[in-house]
C-alpha cells in the first residue's frame, strides 16, 4: 500500500482513493537564436510542481504551517529510463523501507527486474542479457511550499474533494 506523507503525515491511499498527481517541471530558461539562426535553449535551473488530487469519505484535514517549507513524499513511483544500465536519478527520492528505488530492464516487450546500487545519485543497474533498454522507479521527496489544500464536500454523498498544489523549493 503506497502512503502520501506530508509534512509527516500519513495520507492513507485506500482510504482517501484514488490520489491523482500531475508533476511539472518549472524553471528558468528561453530560447535563442543565434546570428545564423542556431536555436540555443539558455537555462539556469529547474524545480518541480506536483498538484495531488484526491476523494474520499473523510476530508485531508492536514496540521500543516503552510507559511513554511515541509517535506512531501509522493505515494506515486516516476521513472528514468536509459539505453545504458547508469542511469542519474534526481536526489529528491524517498529512503525509507518500500520506498526504495527499484532498477528494471526490458527485454522484448517485458520489464524485468534487475539489481540496483548508488554511488551518489548514480544509479548503476545489474546488466541483464538481451535487455534493449534500462530503468529506475523511484518515489520523489522533495521540499517544498504551498497554499493549504483546496478541499470541497459533497453533502448528499458525504464524498469529498481535494487539491493541493506543491512547489519544490
Amino acid at each position: 500500500m503506497e502512503i502520501l506523507v506530508i509534512d509527516g503525515i500519513p495520507v492513507p491511499v485506500h482510504s482517501l482513493a484514488p490520489i491523482n498527481e500531475l508533476h511539472t517541471v518549472e524553471g528558468g530558461s528561453s530560447f535563442k537564436r543565434m546570428m545564423n539562426g542556431r536555436l540555443v535553449k539558455q537555462q539556469n535551473w529547474q524545480k518541480q510542481n506536483i498538484v495531488f488530487t484526491g476523494s474520499g469519505t473523510k476530508p485531508l484535514g492536514l496540521a500543516v504551517d503552510f507559511s513554511q517549507s515541509y517535506i512531501i513524499k509522493s505515494s506515486s513511483p516516476l521513472g528514468v529510463r536509459s539505453l545504458s544500465n547508469q542511469i542519474t536519478v534526481p536526489s529528491g527520492r524517498r529512503t525509507d523501507a518500500g520506498y526504495m528505488p527499484k532498477g528494471m530492464a526490458l527485454i522484448g516487450m517485458e520489464w524485468v527486474e534487475t539489481t540496483i546500487g548508488f554511488a551518489a545519485d548514480l544509479a548503476t543497474l545489474g546488466v541483464v542479457g538481451g535487455a534493449t533498454q534500462y530503468e529506475v522507479l523511484y518515489y520523489p521527496e522533495l521540499t517544498v511550499m504551498s497554499d493549504p489544500p483546496e478541499e470541497t464536500v459533497d453533502s448528499l454523498t458525504g464524498q469529498y474533494t481535494w487539491t493541493l498544489e506543491v512547489r519544490e523549493v
